[in-house]
């Protein structure tokens, strides 16, 4: 991706590998500007092998040449090449971050600036578990993840060609050597994916055979590759990135068997560069070579000046083609940074120790600058509300009030009182949690089972149970619904789902409460239409003792976004931030359980009047924030909830041995 000296080969100019950095990032601009080639994002996948490649060579042939690598030169050229795009392209992003993004999110994106300016991004998008192909609203940083990797390659990969090379300097041996890179991280990568997909995405080691696969390449005779198997070769590798990037997709198992479809697709384009006609002719075209010699500034620019534009609307979707118009504008802005940055700074002939120590100058400024700035805005998040404090009555607030619950910046970081009480199962967990709350000699057992919703209405429950005087059993299981007794929901971020059911439904019989109340996450769509959710409840329904009362209840409004960036951007116009009622709520999930409950005899729970009026679901309702992201209750908020929801447990509480439906 920023490895241009390597493009030329033994003395020549590789025109054609340019031309597939080309591809590359054209395929990358495409798929984030929203055009057909869903599965544009392999494109960085063709950087690292071609990187890989490159670097691999350049290391080789000095070997060869003199026995040994000059660490301090190879770093230092990689610091003029890498260093000073990306660290313009940084601080403009922290400084136009700092206009645009909601000051409550602020402290977070420059948290990313600063990864990116000590190129860990990769690492810290992997501890905090991102979703690369799946966020809402993702970083405006988060395209320096690539970097990173490469960044980390580039200080280990002449390390480990040195050791080799001083055990021997047979080629088959360092080839060997390769190879073995190249397996085990691609195997690690295999074994974490069902683990942690974040950690498999993000993380160098699991990555690493991407770019080893160059690696092994560069150290292959790939001119005496006959002229036709080349061309052959090349055309075989162009198409089937082309399938790649139409047929794979952001549900796509990513990185994993399927990445090797680019990766083996990239290697053959390379092998078949060497023929005379085919695919060298097409990337070596003068116009594919211009966009390869900006592809590295291409990649810096073209992503914020995406996001940052989101970023300052939030709450608000701008119209597709905005982002075709702000990807072709990235053309010119990377020619600038090109002209004005990237070459001048490669160039220099400064020494490599003043190089190296004007590279870390720089870094450290960069990072302090905008460290400092994420100082400065963290410091503000207390402030993070109107002067003004809410009205008396429980209505729609039109502002944030002063006196909110919880505040903004504590919304973000609460859990839920079930799970800081550890009574709720992680996704990764294993083992049914059971927890007892209320009066323990009330005779009345209450047990709420379903997935973080059901857990999100723990306060409700408890206060329920202290004023009707039940106990209340907890079977709660993060991402794992109750109501949905196939395997159509299990995740590989959640394995254990379907053990959880199973563990969950023998507790039941065993010792089975007076009354079971269903609360699941039902989203606002998904392919499983009324007929879907009608089998899902009826067999749930049916799977549950005879002897208890089953209660059903009907989901809280998902506003599809947190609204909590969009209030903290919004203070006296906090009403901007809520969503439609129709656009909030799963109809065909609300119509199968409105149906199926009476003609199986159980109870609804319909709380939708106590969110929502008959057009619009807000974010704040008196002093009180409802939700602590998208679609989760904030604590508070359900606590105001425990008077409706004794009031409608009520009739079941009473109604002792028999059915609802007597």
């Amino acid at each position: 991706m920023s490895e241009a000296e390597g493009v030329r080969g033994r003395g020549h100019f590789r025109r054609d590998l340019q031309g597939l950095r080309a591809v590359a990032v054209l395929l990358v601009v495409a798929h984030h500007a929203g055009l057909p080639v869903a599965g544009g994002w392999i494109g960085v996948d063709v950087f690292f092998v071609l990187s890989g490649f490159l670097i691999t060579g350049l290391l080789v042939r000095e070997l060869d040449a003199t026995g040994r690598v000059d660490l301090g030169t190879f770093y230092a050229r990689r610091a003029r090449r890498i260093l000073p795009a990306a660290l313009v392209v940084a601080l403009a992003t922290a400084l136009l971050s700092v206009v645009f993004v909601a000051p409550l999110r602020l402290p977070d994106v420059l948290e990313h600036g600063v990864a990116a300016v000590l190129s860990v991004p990769n690492v810290l998008f992997g501890i905090q578990g991102t979703d690369y192909l799946g966020e809402d609203l993702p970083s405006p940083f988060r395209h320096y993840w690539s970097l990173g990797v490469e960044e980390q390659f580039y200080l280990v990969w002449p390390l480990l060609l040195l050791a080799v090379s001083a055990v021997t300097r047979r080629r088959a041996a360092l080839a060997a050597a390769l190879v073995a890179v190249t397996v085990g991280s691609f195997v690690a990568c295999l074994a974490m994916l069902p683990v942690s997909q974040p950690t498999a995405f993000f993380q160098s080691p699991f990555r690493a055979w991407e770019l080893a696969v160059g690696g092994v390449l560069a150290l292959l005779p790939l001119a005496r590759i006959p002229e036709t198997a080349a061309r052959a070769a090349g055309w075989a590798g162009l198409g089937a990135l082309l399938v790649a990037a139409i047929v794979l997709d952001d549900a796509t198992r990513h990185p994993g068997w399927a990445t090797l479809l680019p990766v083996l697709a990239t290697t053959a384009v390379i092998a078949g560069a060497h023929a005379q006609q085919g695919a060298r002719v097409l990337l070596a075209a003068r116009p594919m070579v211009a966009i390869g010699g900006l592809s590295y500034s291409l990649y810096l620019v073209h992503w914020p000046l995406l996001v940052l534009p989101h970023e300052a609307v939030q709450w608000h979707a701008l119209p597709g083609w905005l982002d075709v118009v702000l990807a072709a504008a990235a053309f010119p802005l990377a020619w600038l940074v090109h002209r004005v940055v990237e070459e001048p700074a490669r160039s220099l002939r400064m020494p490599r120790a003043r190089t190296l120590l004007a590279a870390a100058a720089a870094l450290t400024v960069a990072a302090v600058a905008v460290a400092a700035a994420g100082i400065v805005a963290t410091a503000r998040l207390p402030e993070l509300h109107s002067t003004r404090a809410a009205a008396s009555a429980p209505a729609p607030a039109r502002f944030v009030p002063s006196d909110l619950t919880p505040t903004l910046a504590g919304a973000r970081e609460e859990r839920g009182d079930l799970t800081d009480l550890d009574c709720q199962q992680s996704r990764s967990g294993e083992g049914l949690v059971t927890c007892d709350f209320g009066p323990a000699a009330s005779g009345v057992t209450v047990a709420l089972v379903g997935d973080s919703h059901a857990g999100r209405l723990f306060r409700a429950f408890e206060g329920a149970a202290q004023s009707e005087s039940f106990t209340l059993r907890t079977m709660v299981k993060s991402g794992c619904r109750s109501v949905d007794p196939d395997d159509g929901w299990l995740t590989p971020d959640n394995p254990t789902c379907g053990t959880w059911r199973t563990d969950m439904l023998a507790a039941v019989h065993a010792d089975p409460p007076d009354v079971i109340v269903l609360a699941n996450h039902t989203g606002v769509g998904g392919s499983r239409g009324e007929s879907g959710w009608r089998d899902a409840l009826e067999q749930s329904i049916d799977r549950l003792p005879s002897s208890a009362r089953v209660v059903v209840m009907q989901d809280s409004p998902d506003l599809g976004r947190s609204p909590l960036y969009c209030l903290s951007a919004n203070l006296d116009a906090a009403d901007r931030c809520g969503a439609e009622r129709s656009a909030a709520l799963n109809p065909a999930a609300r119509s199968a359980f409105a149906a199926v409950a009476p003609e199986r005899g159980a109870g609804l729970v319909d709380l939708t009047e106590r969110f929502c009026d008959d057009a619009w679901c807000p974010a704040i309702i008196g002093s009180t924030l409802v939700y602590t992201d998208d679609h989760h209750l904030s604590d508070d908020f359900a606590a105001s909830l425990a008077p409706a929801v004794a009031d409608a447990l009520e009739p079941f509480l009473t109604t002792s041995g028999s059915s609802f439906s007597d």
